[in-house]
């Protein structure tokens, strides 16, 4: 049973995000200032996309799958089977290292990519992707 989310959770979650985001400006201090003075589009983009993993970390992985992916039909059997094999693949230390672990794991094992990666068709799972379970499957692969 996954953790229930309540709002100390949440709150604490804003917290370690202000708190981060504090300390990352302090930090970096001019360079912080520089960029912050000319936001461009792929700044800010960044700047959300970091703002949607803090804010996710917090969330049990299927509702932070949801949420992160919130522009996708995703069903939750796809959930369901995608978090069966991730767990299996923990459990036997067999997980390769890649950014954005399970976010890019999950695209990768669903048809996101080989159906054209068109946002307003419902997902379906593929099989767990794990680049050294099956090497020559490239889910990126133009054909």
């Amino acid at each position: 049973m996954e953790p229930r989310l309540t709002r100390r959770t949440v709150l604490r979650g804003a917290l370690a995000t202000v708190v981060t985001g504090i300390a990352t400006a302090a930090l970096l201090g001019y360079r912080a200032r520089r960029v912050l003075d000319r936001p461009s589009a792929l700044v800010l983009e960044t700047l959300y996309d970091q703002l949607r993993q803090r804010t996710c970390a917090w969330l049990p992985r299927a509702r932070a799958i949801a949420v992160y992916f919130s522009y996708l039909d995703i069903p939750d059997e796809v959930l369901t089977r995608f978090f069966d094999d991730y767990d299996r693949a923990e459990e036997a230390r067999m997980l390769t290292p890649l950014p954005l672990d399970i976010y890019g794991r999950f695209l990768m094992s669903t048809d996101f990519f080989p159906g054209g990666a068109d946002e307003t068709r419902a997902l379906a799972y593929l099989a767990f992707y794990d680049p050294r379970v099956s090497p020559c499957y490239n889910p990126l692969q133009t054909r």
